[in-house]
């Protein structure tokens, strides 16, 4: 078992929200009076290893603008990739990548429809040589 340490109502701020995966701590940690007063505890069966697996694979991509060699800087994309395998790109970034909602543990960045809205798809790319 793991012990959630999650966001409340009086730790809520604008870059966070409630019930946001704050800590991972061992079954048998003991909080301060003061972390108890402040956060929520929450006891789940997952092993940390589980929990962190949860967490969504985030990349930086560049896309060239030609393949000839250039000055011009590449451009850049922070994606996220959901449950499906689909990278999408991260306009909103949370500040806690997982939340525990109702009895499970679910990924932060599709909480903001904004994040949901660009698909990317990495095409290969094939170069061939001139003659």
């Amino acid at each position: 078992m793991t012990k959630l340490i999650l966001i409340t109502a009086t730790t809520k701020t604008n870059e966070n929200e409630i019930d946001d995966i704050v800590g991972l701590y061992p079954d048998d940690w003991d909080f301060t009076s003061k972390e108890s007063a402040l956060f929520s505890i929450v006891d789940v069966i997952e092993s940390p290893v589980v929990i962190e697996a949860k967490t969504p694979k985030v990349k930086n991509l560049k896309k060239s603008k030609t393949l000839e060699w250039t000055e011009d800087e590449p451009e850049n994309k922070d994606v996220w990739e959901d449950s499906g395998g689909t990278l999408r790109e991260i306009k909103i970034r949370p500040k806690y990548p997982l939340r525990y909602e109702n009895g499970g543990i679910k990924e932060t960045y599709s909480r903001h429809p904004e994040n949901l809205e660009t698909v990317i798809s990495i095409e290969p790319v094939v170069v061939t040589e001139k003659i």
